[in-house]
C-alpha cells in the first residue's frame, strides 16, 4: 500500500466548517459525527490531521481570532479616537452575532457556557477565558493610553471600564445568538458610549 499519499481535503476549510460547529453548539456539544460531517472528513483523517477534538477545538479558536475579531484588535491597536475605538470594540460583536450565515452570537462568549463543567477539557477551558481575558486587557490598555493622552478624564477607572465594556459585549452577544436585531444591538452601544467619561475639552 502506498504511503504519504496527500490528503483529499482542505485543511483550511475543514477547520473553518469545525470553527462553526464550535462556534454553535461548544465543546461539549460538538459531537464527532457533527464534527466529520460538517468537515467532510472520516474520524481517522480528523485525528491524523488535528490530533484529537481537543486539538481541533484549540485550533478552531486560534482560527477564529485569526478571521472573526481582526477588526476588533485592529481598533484597539489603532490610532482611532477612543470613542469610536471602543465603538468599534462593541460594533465587532453585532456585525459578527448578527450575520445569518454564522451560528450568532460570539464564539467565546458562547464557549465560556461550557468553562468550569467537568466534562469540558482544562485546556480548552482555559484556552476560551484566556481569549476573552486577552480581549479584555487589550481594551483596558487602550483605555489607558486614551487617559494618558488626555482623551478620558484623569479619574477615569480604566479596570472598571474595560470590565465594564467586555460585560456589554458579552450580553450583547448573547442577545444576538437569541436573535435581537442589528438595530436594537446598536443602540444598545449607543447607550454604552455615553458611558464613557471623555475629557472636558472647553
Amino acid at each position: 500500500m502506498e504511503r504519504g499519499r496527500p490528503r483529499q481535503f482542505d485543511e483550511r476549510e475543514a477547520l473553518e466548517a469545525a470553527m462553526q460547529v464550535f462556534w454553535r453548539d461548544g465543546y461539549r456539544g460538538a459531537s464527532m459525527a457533527e464534527l466529520t460531517a460538517a468537515m467532510g472528513i472520516n474520524k481517522p483523517s480528523l485525528y491524523a490531521t488535528f490530533g484529537s477534538k481537543e486539538a481541533l477545538y484549540l485550533k478552531a479558536l486560534e482560527h477564529y481570532g485569526a478571521t472573526q475579531s481582526a477588526g476588533q484588535a485592529e481598533a484597539l491597536n489603532g490610532d482611532l479616537p477612543i470613542r469610536e475605538t471602543v465603538a468599534a470594540f462593541l460594533r465587532a460583536v453585532v456585525q459578527s452575532g448578527c450575520d445569518k450565515t454564522k451560528p450568532g452570537g460570539c464564539y467565546v462568549v458562547n464557549a465560556l457556557a461550557d468553562c468550569g463543567a467537568t466534562a469540558t477539557p482544562e485546556l480548552v477551558a482555559e484556552a476560551t477565558q484566556a481569549a476573552f481575558q486577552a480581549s479584555q486587557a487589550a481594551l483596558k490598555e487602550r483605555l489607558l493610553r486614551a487617559r494618558s493622552a488626555g482623551e478620558l478624564s484623569a479619574e477615569a477607572d480604566a479596570t472598571a471600564l474595560a470590565n465594564f465594556y467586555c460585560s456589554v459585549l458579552t450580553g450583547m452577544a448573547l442577545m444576538a445568538r437569541n436573535g435581537s436585531s442589528k438595530s436594537a444591538l446598536n443602540a444598545v452601544v449607543e447607550q454604552a458610549l455615553a458611558a464613557l467619561p471623555l475629557a472636558d475639552r472647553k
